[in-house]
């Protein structure tokens, strides 16, 4: 993430993962360190707080509870206990409050959970979901949440989750269409984004997958007007797989990874000029395959970090 002068932060792995702060051309180490169970688990900063939230393994089977380290005092607390596992979760922009997945492996029933950040109220059940789940992220007013829901390999629907009744709403649903398609792994079963909401309460994005073979595998861009529930295509097909999508602070530009053929590179679709721009595409030195976030958006210019 960045800390409160938009300074890049990174963990560095060396036997332990190391919070650095790079500017310019120089790289400083701080003295706190993040748990080596951290390092890869999608560890995400609370904003302006020397603090970070992690899953932890608990077990043989992989299964992951939420923790919270401070890095100034050391201390780490335990913010949630999985039934089973937490699978995702997702900070509200504010800090005000978070998501939680919770998987339980014996029912085969998964609980949505808002945790509270700024009391210790407990956590709060939303609602229930089958199959693999992905939050996305919070709409502009955050009073609902966005959520991805696969069953099997070539359906996936999108849901609104009202946090404060939990009622489930269906915003739209692929289940059928066999020309665009969303897998189950990778970019699915992990924190990347596939939908992404922009400012303007009624606009957000939407990536498809599809594939005619094995070999022919290719992404779409979608916008999506929530007012007429309607999808229009805004990019030509890309030959590979889009795992993550952000866009920029002025929002003008929509940033996604792109991996084909196990390489990762970097493009962007222009909202002005209605274009795919490549930003980096180099097969020697592909982006990092990374099941967390493969690059970061500066918060205020229009720069990426891979």
């Amino acid at each position: 993430g960045f800390d409160t002068n938009h300074d890049l932060l990174f963990s560095k792995n060396n036997g332990s993962s190391f919070i650095a702060k790079g500017v310019a051309d120089s790289i400083t180490i701080f003295n706190g360190s993040l748990p080596y169970a951290a390092y890869g688990s999608s560890a995400h900063r609370l904003n302006n707080k020397n603090t970070f939230v992690y899953l932890k393994v608990k077990n043989a089977e992989e299964d992951r509870d939420l923790l919270q380290i401070n890095l100034e005092t050391g201390t780490i607390d335990t913010l949630f206990v999985g039934s089973s596992s937490v699978t995702g979760f997702c900070v509200s922009p504010d800090n005000s409050m978070m998501l939680v997945y919770n998987a339980d492996h014996e029912s085969g029933i998964n609980t949505l959970y808002k945790l509270s950040m700024v009391n210790d109220s407990p956590p709060i059940a939303l609602c229930t979901f089958e199959g693999l789940v992905e939050i996305q992220g919070f709409d502009p007013s955050m009073k609902s949440a966005y959520v991805l829901q696969s069953l099997s390999e070539q359906d996936g629907k999108l849901y609104r989750v009202d946090l404060e009744t939990g009622v489930i709403e269906l915003e739209f649903s692929e289940e059928g269409d066999s020309k665009y398609f969303h897998g189950t792994q990778f970019t699915w079963y992990s924190r990347h984004k596939r939908f992404l909401h922009t400012k303007n309460d009624s606009i957000a994005y939407y990536v498809r997958t599809g594939s005619t073979g094995h070999s022919n595998e290719f992404s779409v861009i979608w916008e999506y007007n929530k007012n007429s529930k309607f999808l229009q295509q805004v990019s030509e097909k890309i030959k590979g797989d889009i795992g993550h999508i952000a866009i920029t602070a002025d929002e003008r530009y929509l940033v996604y990874y792109c991996e084909k053929n196990a390489y990762g590179n970097l493009y962007a679709y222009d909202r002005v000029e209605n274009k795919n721009i490549i930003l980096y595409e180099n097969n020697n030195y592909p982006v990092s395959s990374s099941n967390n976030y493969p690059f970061l958006i500066h918060p205020v210019e229009n720069k990426v970090y891979f």
